[in-house]
């Protein structure tokens, strides 16, 4: 692979590097990537769970196909099936007699097979109920055309969503035998290691203040993050199919490994001897450098190219804004706790991209994906070009959320004649929103986040307390979105009572006519659904 002096290490960092990898055991992760499964799909319509199974084998790079194929296809009822299922695919349509689909679901739930129920839809339909098939998950394929034809495209993002979302099988190998997941899994992973070793550098770092530890922390912290981003680029190769045998991958992308090694030293710069100072820069250099070497392993083993001195500038910067964002909340937290450095590194983990700022007016919103109880996957990219309502609440069937959720049902007429749709999201599960959308009638989508990754890129994902108990939950908020994705408007800490009209009052113009929410009299009644 071709180098330079700006974009990668000097052949004598790249020697110590790879004298660095020798120690790390790779065993159990290239087992782990190259284990075998069977993910078997089912249905009367052969050609059609066929053509499902074809998608996930479509990736980036079109020649790439795995050798071993994992996927199969058969026939409902078929007498020849594997032995060995890891994850069964019942695809059918929503407008048919289910009852052998709903049979086969019941046989897989009693072996305790993780099962999928793939709907197929039609678009002009009104969404279909899902209950019959719990506790299956379940994914909604919309029709492109009258004659059922699907979108493959969106058919291929729910599938990969909906089965990484079962979590039945290593997400390595979905990835290296299955070439429709290797992206996701693979910025997935790049994310997980620019966190670890933000926080890492974090905990040492805090140590590290001290002169007379700093030596010995300098040189252990090298080795744990070089470590770290080298696991890294290892992961990702396996995760895009690239030769398995580590001596072999390693110095091909030692390069770009030694690379972010680069930054990390200019990073040891930063750290001085006055308390506080330096840490946060130095804690955003970890982060953004291991997420910079990142990009770049990735767009190597994607594309085979090298990321030009211009992207990987513009990349780094956002990164670097991000992890300036996530020091600033650990050395918030720091006070907090004890001092020593795992219980740094433990607490810091689990508060770590937790605590971002509120998005605000203006702001572009960031890109999502997440199950709704009755509308299938709702993604922020096929809202564009409309305004809509986002608003978080923390759960389910509790007063204040319940009382919010049917100030919005009394008012949704009004929300649709303006055509701006409304979309309630909180950290419970898509099954737990369609208990509470049954109970009181609720007519508007529901989407489940339950590892709160939305709430935490809005910054609604906040520490509350109770009763001198602090925890981490969701600040009620509510956001209008533009049809350019950016945020028109933004409603914090929000009383529950009456809200929906200020937020129309707002769609139409008028704010000020708006009931004051903190100072609002008059309750919403919860309204149960009627009995059928």
């Amino acid at each position: 692979m071709p180098t330079n002096s700006k974009g990668s290490a000097s052949a004598g960092t790249i020697h110590s590097i790879l004298g660095v990898l020798r120690e790390v055991d790779v065993r159990p992760v290239r087992a782990a990537a190259e284990a075998p499964f069977v993910l078997a799909f089912f249905s009367q319509d052969l050609a059609l769970a066929q053509h499902l199974t074809d998608l996930l084998y479509r990736g980036l790079r079109q020649h790439d196909i795995p050798p071993m194929r994992v996927c199969a296809a058969f026939p409902l009822g078929a007498p020849a099936q594997p032995t060995r299922i890891d994850i069964a695919v019942i695809v059918t349509r929503d407008d048919r007699d289910n009852s052998a689909e709903l049979k086969l679901q019941h046989e897989f739930e009693r072996a305790r097979v993780p099962t999928l129920v793939c709907l197929i839809a039609d678009a002009a339909s009104p969404p279909p109920p899902r209950h019959q098939w719990l506790p299956a998950s379940v994914t909604v394929l919309v029709a492109a055309t009258p004659d059922g034809v699907i979108d493959d495209a969106d058919a291929t993002r729910h599938l990969v969503t909906a089965i990484r979302g079962l979590r039945a099988v290593d997400e390595l190998s979905l990835a290296r035998h299955l070439p429709a997941f290797r992206e996701s899994v693979s910025r997935g992973l790049i994310e997980d290691t620019a966190i670890a070793n933000a926080v890492y550098s974090f905990g040492s770092g805090i140590l590290e203040i001290n002169p007379v530890a700093g030596v010995p922390l300098n040189v252990a912290d090298i080795v744990v993050l070089t470590k770290n981003q080298a696991l890294m680029a290892y992961k990702v190769a396996l995760a895009m199919g690239l030769n398995a045998d580590f001596r072999q991958v390693m110095p091909q992308l030692a390069a770009v490994v030694g690379s972010g090694f680069l930054l990390r030293q200019t990073a040891r710069s930063l750290i001085g001897l006055v308390p506080g100072f330096g840490l946060i820069p130095k804690v955003a250099v970890a982060f953004a450098g291991t997420y910079a070497t990142g990009e770049m392993i990735y767009r190597w083993c994607a594309y085979g190219e090298r990321v030009s001195g211009r992207a990987l500038k513009d990349t780094y910067a956002a990164a670097l804004a991000r992890g300036k964002t996530i020091a600033q909340t650990l050395f918030q937290r720091r006070k907090n706790v004890a001092t020593d450095k795992m219980g740094l590194i433990t607490i810091a983990r689990k508060q770590v991209h937790k605590e971002a700022a509120m998005l605000q007016v203006g702001d572009q919103i960031p890109d999502f994906a997440l199950a709704s109880d009755t509308a299938g996957e709702v993604r922020s990219s096929d809202l564009r070009g409309r305004r809509f309502v986002l608003y978080f609440y923390p759960k389910d069937d509790t007063s204040g959320c319940t009382a919010e959720a049917c100030s919005f049902r009394d008012n949704l007429p009004d929300f649709s004649a303006l055509d701006v749709p409304v979309y309630g999201v909180s950290p419970d599960t898509v099954t737990a929103h369609g208990k509470f959308r049954n109970k009181y009638g609720l007519t508007f989508p529901l989407l489940a986040d339950p590892d709160h990754k939305v709430a935490e890129a809005f910054g609604t994902w906040v520490e509350k307390s109770m009763y001198g108990r602090k925890y981490m939950g969701i600040q009620r908020s509510t956001f209008v979105v533009g049809p350019d994705g950016r945020i028109e408007h933004v409603w914090e800490k929000v009383t529950p009572a009456n809200h929906a009209k200020e937020v129309l009052a707002y769609l139409k113009g008028s704010p000020a006519d708006a009931p004051q929410s903190k100072t609002a009299t008059r309750k919403t009644t919860p309204r149960k659904a009627a009995r059928t």
